[in-house]
């Protein structure tokens, strides 16, 4: 739990009031319930994410899995596959119990790389 602490206390890829004029993508999950909700901004240039931020509502195990997520995410392409939940909850030593914290993580992030692509799709099509 040290290392969730750890992140919790810090949080450096949360995201600040300007994301949107830096990161044009974006992508949200919430539980079913609707109390948890994690919305993930990307900025992305040449295929690669240069910028990863998060906003979220829910617990500590919430907050923390959108931080490591965006963490591990810049930098690398965008087409990239997203760690699996199971590799999250390693990196954070989270109990098997919060595994729906790394799930709603992950389905942000999958949300905001689709929209993303769909956009990079759309400026290489040319139109008749």
């Amino acid at each position: 739990m040290d290392g969730l602490r750890a992140r919790f206390d810090a949080l450096r890829w949360a995201a600040d009031d300007r994301i949107a004029h830096r990161a044009r993508f974006v992508g949200q999950a919430t539980t079913p319930a609707g109390d948890d909700r994690v919305e993930i901004w990307l900025a992305v240039v040449d295929g690669r994410i240069e910028t990863a931020r998060f906003r979220a509502h829910g617990g500590p195990a919430v907050l923390c899995a959108a931080d490591w997520l965006c963490e591990y995410c810049e930098g690398r392409e965008l087409a990239a596959a997203p760690p699996v939940p199971a590799e999250i909850m390693k990196a954070l030593a989270l109990p098997r119990v919060q595994m729906p914290a790394a799930l709603l993580a992950v389905d942000a992030l999958d949300a905001a790389r689709q929209h993303a692509m769909e956009h990079q799709t759309s400026r290489t099509v040319s139109r008749v």
